[in-house]
């Protein structure tokens, strides 16, 4: 379920099942809002667009796999890094796929190069697989324009250094690496 909630007293304004068909139908990615809607995505990657106001469901999308989902406010796009190597971008007003993007990733084993919740960063879309490759892609067309490798596993998302010029990765063993992207 997703629930909308009284920031002054705590009272249930909505409650909302977005997700149909499904054995496992818990949110399994932060969600994303705007002004007027909430965008949240299921452990089997079904994504869904809610009402803020009244929780109603006003399209759905299958990304066929987990998904990490980022909202871009300015384009008003959402991008999708699924465990099936891929980068969605969708049209957050009607959930049309805008493009479909293949990351370089093992496709053969699901979860092993699951991408982490892509960053936006200037022109970019960053994704980050656990294998150990950060992705960066242009955020209009999915064109892939760098891809740095560090060797270790991670399946902690990138931050973005605050002036944009690049991001940081922490790896299981806790080593942060800084990547330029100028």
């Amino acid at each position: 379920f997703v629930a909308a909630l009284n920031a002054d007293n705590g009272r249930l304004i909505w409650k909302a099942r977005p997700f149909t068909g499904e054995q496992f139908t818990d949110v399994d990615a932060p969600l994303e809002v705007d002004g007027t809607m909430v965008y949240a995505v299921s452990v089997s990657g079904q994504m869904a667009a809610l009402s803020r106001k009244t929780g109603k469901v006003f399209w759905r999308h299958e990304a066929g796999g987990m998904a990490g989902l980022r909202l871009d406010r300015e384009g008003g796009k959402l991008y999708l890094a699924t465990d099936q190597a891929e980068l969605l971008c969708l049209d957050s007003l009607t959930g049309k796929v805008v493009f479909r993007a293949e990351l370089p990733a093992r496709k053969q084993k699901k979860f092993i190069d699951l991408p982490t919740r892509p960053l936006m960063l200037g022109p970019y879309v960053i994704t980050i697989t656990r294998g150990g490759k950060a992705l960066a892609l242009d955020k209009d067309s999915g064109e892939l324009k760098m891809t740095y490798s560090y060797h270790t596993r991670t399946s902690a998302p990138a931050a973005g250094l605050p002036d944009g010029s690049g991001f940081l990765v922490m790896d299981n063993r806790g080593v942060i690496r800084m990547f330029n992207l100028k």
